[in-house]
């Protein structure tokens, strides 16, 4: 009898024990993520809410569990979990729904992440590492001991986060033979954060691997960390973040400084804390801030909102590169690809940079952007061609859908804008995040004496890098170099500043300033946006503002400083007028 119930007790823990893998193991996820998921009851307070699941979000998850593997935090995500893989899903169906899910418009085209792993969930195949330079503009951060050592940290993330990387493939070489002699070179063979991106070439795809399996912040970093810390880390999605709550904290002399309660969301919901850490990204994160009194009065009262903390710098100085959406078809049909995408990113000495990502016709997902690109451009360009773009773009998709196997370039021209956008909330039931980029637009009008001939420059350098005589290839929208070039620009979405260090966030530690126990970790704190692409700097931006909030802690608690100002001169940080 008593073998017998041994028996049984076995079997359900073993029972047991292969549900805990199903559930936890570090294979990918293979079901649909429930709208709540936590891994234990949820507690009646959290040390940390991360609002968020992009690279910013990911990139301070990981580092603050590193130093600080017991923290109950608690992340909420706007979207829902997806499994579409927008730029290599094989279902057309899947594509169309999940893509619909994911994603968040705004105007002048702009979309946002709106699932886990934010911006990365839908568009995360580009990676240039950021640079020294690129602290320094953006953060105020010299290349000092301290940034180092910060620096060595996200290297070592960026490591397990990329995974194993491909070769160089033959076309690598073949796309760059010619470069100049003082251009450099640049694999993805390690990852090694530069003094300077300018006037380099970087090669390869590291964010994608051979089999094609995409490595979102929420694939690479989020997930392995649940599936470790599950008992103390929470996700609740499709939770929109509606408001920071505080509660005033005296300060012994006789004034009150708003102190963080919690957040709120738009089901009514509040989550207990005493800190918050936004990153929502560099629209909606300021709006947040807008939504809980934090902003410019005249226009949070024009909205009905209280003002806790008047800071006109809200929403403000949003940094933004145009685009220019062009093909490249090439006569080479060189094979043996994986099904990976085969990159080549140039950035040159002004910060202008030129994106080559080749398109796997195997897709539909980049079938589908290959497509929709040519005819965008043979549309913008309809009228005055007197519908010749129509017939070039048949002719140039049908060479792209040709069994011979023409091998097909995405060519993306980047050029940094010296105007604003900015970000207000909507005169609507819910105060959502508006864009207003005219000024960006008007710059483009304004410049195109000077945006065409830098065009010109870009259109002539980028084949002289090729070796001419074993490859050649044209560009597929020749209303772009025999027209006006202005109305083919479009935003990048390479947002930053609308939170900018110095102006809303303190720069030792990030937290936002008139209020205590409130950070943000995104792209909204750089007061530029970086040197080509901006995913990495994204991810870098997170794990600075995790390190220096553990260290501002750690300082505290051992009563080595007193204030904020004292931690920030003690580890020697940049102070902004």
């Amino acid at each position: 009898m008593a073998s017998s119930r041994n028996a049984v007790l076995f079997g359900a823990a073993l029972g047991g024990f292969c549900s805990y893998e199903a559930m936890f193991s570090t294979r990918p996820l293979d079901r649909e993520v429930p709208a709540t998921t936590s891994g234990s009851a949820t507690p009646s307070r959290y040390d940390y809410i991360l609002c968020g699941s992009g690279p910013g979000a990911a990139a301070w998850l990981r580092s603050t569990l590193h130093e600080a593997p017991t923290a109950r935090i608690l992340m909420l995500e706007r979207g829902p979990y997806c499994k579409t893989d927008v730029l290599t899903e094989g279902n057309l169906v899947r594509l169309y729904l999940d893509s619909n899910r994911m994603i968040a418009n705004y105007s002048h085209g702009v979309k946002q992440g709106c699932t886990l792993g934010g911006g990365t969930a839908i568009n995360n195949y580009a990676w240039i590492t950021p640079s020294y330079s690129d602290l320094k503009n953006a953060l105020g951060m010299e290349n000092d001991a301290h940034s180092q050592a910060i620096v060595g940290g996200f290297q070592e993330m960026c490591e397990s986060l990329l995974g194993p990387r491909q070769p160089p493939h033959l076309l690598h070489q073949l796309l760059t033979a010619s470069l100049p002699r003082d251009v450099g070179l640049i694999t993805n063979s390690k990852i090694l954060v530069q003094e300077t991106n300018r006037n380099k070439v970087f090669l390869g795809a590291p964010t994608l691997n051979g089999a094609g399996e995409r490595r979102s912040a929420f694939a690479g970093l989020i997930e392995p960390l649940w599936r470790e810390h599950f008992r103390n880390l929470h996700i609740v999605t499709d939770q929109t973040v509606a408001r920071v709550v505080f509660h005033e904290e005296n300060q012994g002399d006789g004034s009150a400084l708003p102190r963080v309660k919690g957040v709120q969301t738009a089901d009514g919901s509040v989550f207990h804390t005493d800190t918050v850490v936004l990153a929502c990204g560099a629209l909606e994160t300021p709006a947040v801030l807008m939504r809980s009194g934090i902003g410019a009065a005249r226009h949070l009262r024009e909205r009905g909102v209280p003002v806790l903390v008047d800071n006109p710098h809200v929403g403000q100085h949003l940094k933004d590169k145009m685009l220019l959406d062009d093909m490249i078809l090439t006569d080479n049909t060189t094979g043996s690809f994986d099904e990976s995408l085969l990159i080549v990113n140039r950035i040159f000495k002004d910060g202008a940079s030129v994106q080559l990502h080749r398109y796997d016709k195997a897709t539909v997902g980049n079938s589908y952007l290959a497509l929709t690109r040519l005819l965008r451009g043979a549309w913008q360009d309809l009228v005055p061609s007197g519908g010749l773009s129509l017939l070039t773009a048949v002719h140039h998709a049908t060479r792209y859908l040709s069994p011979r196997g023409y091998s097909a370039f995405c060519f993306q021209t980047y050029i940094k804008m010296q105007s604003e956008a900015s970000i207000t909330l909507a005169d609507d039931v819910d105060r959502t995040a508006s864009l207003d980029a005219s000024k960006l637009f008007q710059e483009l009008v304004d410049c195109e004496k000077e945006l065409k001939a830098r065009v010109m420059e870009v259109y002539k350098e980028i084949p002289e890098m090729r070796d001419a005589e074993r490859i050649q290839y044209q560009t597929t929208v020749p209303a772009i170099t025999s027209g006006a070039v202005s109305p083919h620009f479009r935003l990048v979405w390479h947002f930053a500043g609308t939170c900018r260090v110095g102006d809303v966030v303190d720069p030792h530690d990030f937290s936002v300033m008139g209020t205590k126990g409130l950070h943000v970790a995104d792209m909204s704190v750089c007061r530029v946006t970086s040197d080509g692409g901006a995913m990495a700097m994204a991810y870098l931006t997170g794990h600075v503002v995790a390190a220096q909030m553990l260290q501002a802690k750690l300082l505290r608690e051992q009563g080595e400083i007193k204030s904020t100002k004292e931690a920030q001169l003690r580890t020697g940080r940049l102070v902004y007028a």
